[in-house]
């Protein structure tokens, strides 16, 4: 399109000249060499240069059209796809038990609002799960039994230190039960912990990767079709024809600017975990960024 601009403007100025050097010559104050004498030829080809430049900037003008309507169905599709992946995220809902003030189990519901800072906290316990030296076996009853002792403590500690190191023997009761509870959710007994613990050791398994893969896969019902959602946003990006590199990072960055810290931290964990989502998202990136 840039070349066929080009080259009109250029058959505009040369049709231009020629007229002018014509309108001079009508007036004698120039003689034009013999070949461009024939004022009948040469208007004729005036005539064609000026033909060809009408159809050139024609030809870039619908050109020009075509590219605009296509960006203009892109987006169209873009924001669609976008407002429906907004309506995905509110949709999702779901319990699980936590711990309350008093460390009786109780159900919260997690949606929209802490989807992705529930994720990045469950993903956190586990590489603490395997991180441990240990494997944790403290049941709920066990744990209720402990941390009531625990609590028994409290009441005759009168100076600062004390008190501190009983902070660090509850907190250390809490951490044992929470982890002994991650291994039950997530299905990893002894073996399969000592197995995913050597993976890590001597396969250079990423810690990262190994805990948001359990996680992922116990929470894939609810997870999956948010990544399948946003996967297909940036694919109707990728595939798009109409617009280059650098607008298809500017579509991308659109995106991810929506996204909270958590969820792009969620993300990222997902990158480690799909390496087809890894790519699509690179694909967008722009070169010069």
């Amino acid at each position: 399109m840039k070349i066929a601009k080009t080259i009109a403007i250029v058959a505009v100025v040369m049709s231009l000249l020629l007229v002018f050097c014509v309108g001079i010559a009508q007036w004698h104050l120039i003689d034009l060499p013999s070949p461009l004498n024939c004022t009948s030829d040469l208007f004729g080809f005036i005539g064609a240069l000026m033909a060809i430049a009408n159809a050139l900037f024609l030809y870039a003008t619908l050109s020009y059209q075509g590219r605009s309507f296509r960006q203009e169905r892109f987006e169209t599709t873009f924001f669609n796809l976008l407002e429906n992946h907004r309506k995905l995220v509110k949709s999702i809902s779901f319990k699980v038990e936590t711990l309350d003030s008093l460390y009786n189990n109780k159900s919260i519901i997690i949606d929209d609002n802490n989807l992705f800072s529930f994720a990045l906290n469950e993903v956190c316990f586990l590489k603490r799960l395997l991180q441990k030296q240990d494997y944790p076996i403290l049941s709920y009853w066990d744990f209720q039994g402990d941390i009531a002792s625990v609590e028994n403590k409290h009441d005759g500690l009168n100076d600062i230190i004390s008190i501190e190191d009983w902070k660090r023997e509850k907190e250390a009761v809490i951490e044992e039960y929470e982890l002994s509870r991650r291994a039950l959710l997530y299905n990893i007994d002894n073996d399969k912990w000592n197995d995913i613990k050597l993976k890590i050791e001597k396969e250079k398994c990423k810690l990262e990767k190994a805990a948001y893969t359990i996680f992922y896969q116990k929470r894939e019902r609810h997870f999956a079709p948010y990544f399948k959602s946003l996967s297909l946003i940036f694919m109707h990006i990728s595939d798009e024809k109409s617009i280059g590199r650098k607008k298809k990072a500017i579509y991308k960055k659109y995106v991810v600017d929506q996204m909270t810290q958590d969820e792009q931290d969620v993300i990222k964990l997902h990158c480690l975990y799909d390496d087809s989502f890894y790519e699509q998202i690179k694909r967008l990136k722009d070169r010069k960024s």
